[in-house]
């Protein structure tokens, strides 16, 4: 028994860790053909519609299959898998990018020394540590809940069929507000918005913080959660296309990727701890999520400072080198 249970426990962490690999690479690749095909005035629209198709997926499993995932899992993952491959295909064959120079013949590096130049590059830039700092720990903000909220609704004795439902409208509510956020960020340009975002975020932490001891409570603090990090999400999700260097965006975006993945392997573990630590009180995640989106809104102020210095939403030049201006 023990041995089937390490076994299964190996297995699941090494598929796990493929999986993340195959998600940095594959959103990296993603973004920068986003970044080459979508003209940068109609970012915040594009990406409102393409989450409210994944809304609209999210809305699909959580009302009529959360409920069945206990018992079903395998086939709905082979599922997913097939459904994403199949995708991810015909975007490939049919999506064609434009006419591009052809690239400088120089002698190219070894890997040794492409890596150093990539890692030169990519955080040798100080303006950079406050974005990437910024864009890490706003997407840390959410992770707490997201990771626990699941296990919160079990220890207050909600049903998980009931638990997929509120889940669905939260969904339903944030595709309603999709393609209006998207316009917001184009507007206003994503980096403010993601901003009066998580502003919005830290008052649902600290209600939920309080608040959220009884089923109805934490139903309310979990539609509230869902939304607002949905806002969160459709504001900002053309926040590396506006900040990052055009000609060099999937080598920043794979910079981010990879400091996003280090800080979920170092502080998912730690949030767990802390759970434990409590007594298995799930309710302080979102005090968790507070400090984190408290933190995130002083670096995203810090990123703003510099972007204004940059030439801000009409004149940004995203830096390349380290200058004084950078700094």
């Amino acid at each position: 028994m023990i041995s089937s249970s390490v076994g299964f426990l190996v297995s699941f962490g090494l598929f796990w860790s493929i999986f993340e690999f195959a998600t940095i690479a594959a959103n990296s690749v993603f973004g920068a053909l986003i970044n080459d095909v979508v003209p940068h005035r109609l970012l915040g629209r594009f990406f409102g519609l393409f989450r409210a198709l994944s809304l609209l997926a999210g809305i699909i499993f959580n009302y009529w299959l959360m409920g069945k995932a206990e018992t079903w899992y395998v086939w709905m993952l082979c599922g997913f898998a097939l459904l994403y491959a199949v995708g991810f295909t015909l975007m490939c064959l049919k999506v064609k990018e434009g006419q591009y120079p052809p690239p400088e013949t120089i002698r190219r590096p070894g890997i040794i020394a492409s890596a150093k130049v990539y890692l030169s590059e990519s955080f040798t830039i100080r303006y950079y540590w406050w974005t990437f700092a910024a864009m890490v720990v706003s997407e840390m903000a959410f992770s707490p809940i997201n990771t626990y909220s699941l296990q919160f609704a079990r220890s207050l004795g909600m049903n998980m069929d009931f638990y997929g439902k509120l889940i669905a409208l939260s969904y339903v509510v944030s595709l309603c507000l999709a393609f209006f956020l998207g316009w917001l960020a184009d507007r206003f340009h994503p980096l403010r918005v993601g901003i009066a975002s998580l502003v919005l975020f830290a008052v649902c932490t600290a209600w939920g913080t309080i608040y959220a001891t009884t089923p109805g409570k934490m139903g309310i603090a979990l539609v509230a959660h869902v939304v607002i990090s949905g806002t969160y999400y459709t504001t900002t999700a053309s926040l590396s296309q506006r900040l990052f260097p055009r000609l060099k965006f999937a080598q920043y975006a794979s910079a981010r990727g990879i400091l996003s993945a280090i800080t979920g392997m170092v502080f998912t573990p730690v949030f767990g701890k802390i759970i434990e630590l409590t007594g298995t009180q799930y309710r302080y995640t979102y005090l968790m999520s507070c400090i984190l989106c408290c933190t995130a809104i002083g670096l995203l102020l810090v990123v703003h400072y510099h972007f204004m210095k940059l030439g801000g939403p009409m004149g940004y030049i995203a830096p390349e080198r380290n200058t004084g201006d950078a700094a």
